[in-house]
């Protein structure tokens, strides 16, 4: 694991050579974005990499940028699915901004499986590009 230590205060960064994540956690906002097609073994740990920081950062909006996880297999998808659902449950997000290619996470699984296992309602956006999601999410909180 890579931390970046010179960053402001409320700043915290994660890098790998497939994933970057950030959180603000002053805005209570992290950012999520896989930067090469993971192994399931990467995948697996980004995961629950997401799962403790949407806990431990206390993060209300998060962008997610799933580009790159066209290659990860509906199993796979679906274990993710079940251990976001379950983060989130317990969890102060409220907005979720997905960046997504076809076929990978989409915002109706997200939503089915969010609202089946919690009964909580997490506001969903699907977008094309990490500007629309980004735009999406301080056009709500702002």
């Amino acid at each position: 694991m890579n931390w970046t230590n010179l960053l402001p205060e409320g700043i915290y960064e994660y890098e790998s050579p497939c994933l970057h994540v950030w959180v603000d956690s002053n805005l209570g906002l992290m950012h999520y974005e896989w930067l090469a097609a993971p192994s399931a073994g990467q995948f697996r740990a980004g995961i629950d990499l997401s799962a403790e920081w949407v806990h431990r950062m206390e993060v209300g909006s998060w962008i997610h940028d799933s580009r790159w996880l066209e290659g990860v297999s509906a199993g796979e998808q679906r274990w993710a699915l079940g251990c976001l659902a379950h983060a989130v449950a317990n969890s102060r997000l409220r907005l979720l901004a997905l960046v997504n290619a076809t076929g990978t996470l989409s915002k109706a699984a997200f939503e089915e499986e969010i609202k089946g296992r919690t009964g909580r309602a997490v506001e969903i956006g699907e977008f094309g590009t990490y500007k629309e999601a980004a735009d999406w999410i301080a056009g709500i909180r702002f």
